[in-house]
Formats: C-alpha cells, structure tokens, sequence
C-alpha cells in the first residue's frame, strides 16, 4: 500500500475538486500517472488526543489495505475524518468507508457489497 504524504500531493488533490462526504468522513480523489492507488488521511486535532488520531489513521489503513483489490487502480485518495467518526466502531468506520468509495465511483465493476 503506498501512501501520500507531501503536502504539495495533498494539495494537488484538494484543488482538483473532487469530493464526496457523509456524516464521519470526506474523500478526495484525483487520477494519478501511477499503476496503483495511494491513500492519505487526514485527522485533525479536533478529533481528539493522538491516541485517538492514530487509532483511526490506523483503522483507516487496515480498511484500505484490506479492500484495496476492489479499489480502481491509478487514483490518488484522500480522507478526511470528521470529528464525529471518534466514537464509531471498526464496522461502521468501514461501512462508511466503502459507501464513499462506491459514491465516489472508486469501486471495480461488481465490486459492491
């Protein structure tokens, strides 16, 4: 899994504009010249003490690298987590997480669940 972490590549994506949002998360997505996808994450400080940012940045990952076959290649992912997603459990982080993601229209063809 290869991730994004310039910030000059985060803002690249914000500035191509497209986005899709729901109550505990925001993605991002941009068409990248690579064979594969990236993901970056952004947790602000409004969510909460590092323990709690790193345990969702690190949820978040897990999600990704776990679903990463389903995801459309050559795309750039960013997503942004709300201050809400701080209380929500491994499932639902996931369910919201594939829900953008098909929103988003980054899921192969009969990939859904």
């Amino acid at each position: 899994m290869e991730t994004i972490k310039k910030n000059t590549d985060f803002k690249r994506v914000y500035n191509h504009k497209k986005s899709k949002a729901n109550t505990f998360l925001v993605i991002y997505k941009m068409k990248n010249d690579y064979d594969y996808s990236r993901l970056g994450i952004s947790v602000s400080k409004k969510v909460g003490n590092a323990i709690i940012r790193n345990k969702t940045r690190r949820r978040l990952k897990e999600i990704f690298r776990l679903n990463e076959h389903k995801i459309k290649q050559s795309y750039d992912i960013i997503v942004i987590v709300r201050i809400r997603a701080k209380d929500i459990t491994y499932k639902d982080l996931e369910k919201n997480f594939i829900y953008l993601l098909k929103k988003s229209n980054l899921l192969k063809s009969g990939e859904e669940q």
